[in-house]
């Protein structure tokens, strides 16, 4: 029986047989059209970059190359070698691109598209990347509908003064994570620069999600970013009939229109962590919250974190201090009118008290009934909280929690959510 006629589930078998051997798939598939249908879907299971940049599909008997690439909306170079492979390749109709940047950007150039909606950057910091603010430039060029973008810089080679153009190119961004993996000094790069940033990424009016994690903010600038987040927002609007109608400035819109916040605080001796924890408490529809801080005890009143408590629509909170002698000093009173302001909250993870009593998880209980994760405290203060309260504490105050952990006893299998 001739190979082109054998029958589809046969093929469909072999080319399962094949599945982790890529080179024979593309080879089958050109044998002939009854063949191309069977072993092209079973390349499409693979990861893109392998079906599209194996050698096979790159020799001359596979000019169909491009008409392959038409068809691919989700892309993700993991390799630095698939990016030499990719070089003058175009992906007209991309909306996701996942890059490892450690190349020549140009290699990649054809997946920088106008449609692009998502695009997660990952610095090779084993590489060298000089090149990194000239691709940053190119996508706020080519890529001016982003609406997800994940940047994961090299703080040396690329600072504010390269974002800027981008952020004023892309303005229909919903979701913004940044990190530079460092402390963020004044001193590395222009304060001029740093303000133009900050007030770029305020103005997003699309803005829902944003993530500045991996590195620190020190007191002046974090409060120059939450002051701006926090002020009033230009709202404009008609006014009149007719042809008589008028913009108004509404002033007393605000920006709480973002609902996911990532920040890493940092003070230092003169500037405390305070003043940014009551403007984050301005952003009432915040839904999620992750506050890491570091400094000292004199760098982090716990009137900044009471004020938190304004967050009454907060669904995950996170409350993070940067090492273990880092610990908030609290009263019993201002615990409890803390843990008892949550009605919504799902996910609780509070590593900045000194000490967990059964008053204020009976607070908390009482607040937040559909909590379904816990994480608290390690310290021998804990003691309150024994075996025989663990069982009171998972029937009774939290009847939905799923996860629990508390002074290293874990009676439930906690899986971190970060």
């Amino acid at each position: 029986m001739p190979a082109v006629s054998l029958p589809l589930e046969l093929l469909q078998e072999i080319a399962k047989y094949l599945i982790d051997d890529h080179a024979s798939l593309f080879n089958a598939a050109l044998v002939s059209r009854s063949w191309a249908r069977s072993f092209i879907d079973a390349l499409w299971r693979q990861p893109h970059a392998e079906a599209l940049l194996s050698p096979a599909i790159r020799s001359p008997r596979s000019g169909r190359r491009q008409f392959y690439t038409s068809k691919i909306k989700v892309f993700a170079f993991s390799r630095y070698q698939e990016t030499k492979k990719a070089h003058c390749l175009e992906f007209p109709n991309l909306t996701s691109l996942t890059v490892l940047l450690g190349f020549d950007w140009k290699a990649i150039e054809g997946c920088l598209q106008h449609n692009l909606a998502t695009l997660i950057y990952l610095t090779d910091r084993e590489k060298d990347c000089d090149n990194e603010g000239d691709f940053i430039n190119a996508i706020g060029v080519r890529c001016p509908e982003l609406r997800y973008l994940s940047l994961d810089l090299n703080y040396h080679r690329c600072g504010p003064a390269d974002l800027i153009a981008l952020f004023e190119a892309c303005t229909k961004l919903g979701t913004i994570e940044l990190s530079w993996g460092q402390d963020v000094h004044e001193p590395d790069h222009d304060v001029v620069d740093f303000d133009v940033l900050l007030h770029l990424l305020s103005r997003q009016k699309h803005l829902k999600h944003l993530r500045l994690g991996d590195y620190w903010l020190r007191p002046k600038i974090a409060h120059r970013l939450l002051m701006a987040l926090s002020s009033p927002f230009p709202h404009s609007k008609t006014s009149g009939s007719g042809g008589d109608s008028q913009p108004v400035t509404n002033s007393a819109h605000i920006t709480t229109s973002l609902q996911t916040l990532h920040i890493g605080l940092a003070g230092d001796t003169e500037d405390s962590n305070s003043p940014s924890f009551s403007l984050i408490a301005r952003l009432q529809n915040l839904t999620s919250l992750t506050v890491q801080f570091k400094g000292g005890r004199h760098n982090n009143d716990i009137s900044g974190i009471i004020a938190l408590r304004q967050l009454q629509n907060l669904e995950e909170l996170y409350v993070w201090p940067a090492f273990e002698d880092i610990w908030l000093v609290a009263t019993e009173e201002e615990r409890i009118s803390f843990f008892s302001a949550f009605p919504r909250l799902r996910i609780c993870e509070l590593v900045g008290f000194p000490e967990f009593t059964m008053t204020d998880l009976v607070a908390l209980g009482q607040a937040s009934r559909h909590l379904v994760k816990l994480r608290l405290p390690y310290r021998d203060s804990t003691y309150e909280i024994n075996l025989f309260d663990l069982d009171q504490i998972e029937d009774v105050l939290f009847p939905e929690l799923q996860g629990f952990d508390l002074g290293g006893l874990k009676p439930l299998d906690f899986e971190s959510t970060r």
